[in-house]
């Protein structure tokens, strides 16, 4: 079974329940001073520590799998921005092609199966 989980680092709570983050943990997540930072939890237990973007989306209003993609698109992007590809015209032409025939309503509710 792959192992999901690595322990990057360890720190001490402080009597006030203070504690510092590690050099290496802050340069991963990208913290600079006066950064905010979210903790998140997910339905099985998990904890999860990520800076707070300026315009964090809600956890109560969108399941943690969906926001957990869009962290791992926004990482993503952010460590490799030249890999990000335009979709041009001949794109959408191409997938027209391929689905235009098909008539779809995007506002009747999905079949069980």
């Amino acid at each position: 079974m792959k192992k999901l989980w690595k322990k990057l680092a360890e720190s001490t709570l402080t009597d006030r329940y203070q504690t510092t983050i590690p050099s290496h943990v802050r340069a991963e997540l990208g913290l600079e001073k006066r950064d905010m930072i979210e903790f998140l939890k997910s339905e099985d237990g998990h904890l999860i520590l990520r800076k707070r973007q300026a315009e964090t989306l809600d956890s109560e209003e969108f399941p943690t799998e969906l926001l957990a993609w869009l962290d791992f698109l926004s990482t993503d992007h952010s460590k490799h921005p030249n890999e990000l590809v335009r979709l041009d015209d001949d794109f959408f032409a191409k997938a027209k092609e391929m689905v235009g025939h098909l008539a779809v309503d995007l506002d009747s509710p999905l079949e069980e199966d």
